[in-house]
């Protein structure tokens, strides 16, 4: 059990390392952070949202997701409709054109990740992934209610 637990949070936290070095490095070009790439890529997909909602959606910190946010402004790349205090964000112009070029980054990288795996791994491997989650969620929610009867 022990070599499983080791294996599998290795593998995890690698995984995490690997994908922030490679926003870190991509968004370079930019003037950007790694955080920059998830909210400009939630961005262009869900247009006029809430930073509370998009802070759910990246699962990033709420403060680090209101400094990206202030810097993306600054940089006039994305804009408030409304006051900011709970405004939806919308990309300017300058800002959907940047996500676009961060969009194919991210499609470079994650065919880069994948590109040995088979259709049938690929679809077991996110299988896979999905369940792992679920249960240690449910886990870790049982934890916090001390309640141990998913074990």
């Amino acid at each position: 059990m022990e070599e499983r637990f080791n294996e599998f949070t290795l593998k995890i936290l690698m995984l995490n390392r690997y994908v922030g070095a490679i926003k870190n490095i991509e968004m370079d070009e930019f003037n950007l952070k790694g955080i920059h790439a998830s909210i400009l890529n939630n961005l262009y997909f869900n247009e006029e949202i809430t930073a509370a909602t998009l802070t759910k959606n990246i699962l990033e910190d709420k403060a680090a997701v209101s400094r990206a946010l202030k810097e993306l402004y600054d940089k006039k790349l994305i804009d408030y409709c409304g006051k900011k205090y709970n405004a939806k964000i919308i990309l300017t112009n300058s800002g959907r054109e940047i996500a676009l070029n961060v969009i194919e980054k991210i499609d470079k990288a994650v065919a880069a990740g994948g590109a040995t795996l088979t259709d049938e791994k690929r679809i077991i491997f996110y299988e896979a992934l999905e369940i792992i989650c679920k249960n240690l969620g449910a886990y870790y929610r049982s934890l916090e209610e001390n309640d141990e009867s998913i074990l």
